[in-house]
């Protein structure tokens, strides 16, 4: 609820919007500019429009604040993390203190206990080659989780496909014309074959 204008006594009105409700509360900052949009359409140019931006800005860093306090009170330790994450809870990532959410040694510890959670992990993380090495060393279907530059990075491809052939599937369509990378995948698994380029399944004298 926000006072469109404090000075009209009486004739006061009220402007009632919704800020989305998001999972994450990152979104809450990204609320702020629609909202701010969406005011000015509303009231004008102008003085009031300004005292509404204001308003609306302080209102979302409020509850931004609130919220982020809150899940960091309820979050869980680096050890009660990486303890639920040997048991197999991958999404103990999710409820990681905010503090350990873009730390590179907690996310190596991580990958390494649980090669799953890499989803979890932010994108710097998830394009970070010693991160996503750790991850698909443990389990090369990790490699789904990488991002797209990892996807077409050749060390690192060549770990998950040597893991799991499986793994070419996810690797970028340049990695899957690599005779290198296929044998590599093939050996460790032969139904990888499908996922390799066309070209590269049509030479007989590969197999």
């Amino acid at each position: 609820v926000l006072d469109v204008d404090p000075e009209a006594g009486k004739d006061r009105r009220l402007l009632y919007f919704d800020l989305p409700r998001q999972e994450s509360l990152d979104r809450w900052m990204e609320a702020i500019p629609a909202a701010v949009r969406n005011l000015e359409r509303w009231q004008g140019e102008g003085d009031h429009a300004r005292l509404c931006a204001q308003r609306v800005t302080v209102n979302v860093l409020s509850r931004y604040a609130l919220g982020r306090g809150a899940q960091d009170t309820q979050a869980l330790s680096r050890e009660e993390v990486l303890e639920r994450l040997e048991r197999g809870d991958g999404e103990a990532l999710l409820r990681a203190h905010t503090s350990l959410r873009s730390d590179k040694e907690f996310a190596v510890s991580a990958v390494r206990r649980n090669s799953a959670s890499l989803q979890h992990l932010p994108q710097a993380l998830r394009s970070d080659r010693d991160v996503v090495l750790q991850a698909v060393q443990g389990d090369g279907m990790a490699l789904a989780y990488a991002d797209e530059s990892m996807k077409a990075d050749k060390e690192v491809v060549l770990a998950a496909v040597e893991k799991d052939g499986m793994a070419l599937q996810h690797s970028d369509a340049s990695l899957q014309a690599d005779i290198d990378i296929v044998m590599t995948a093939i050996l460790s698994s032969p139904k990888a074959i499908e996922f390799a380029a066309p070209e590269i399944q049509e030479d007989a004298e590969v197999f």
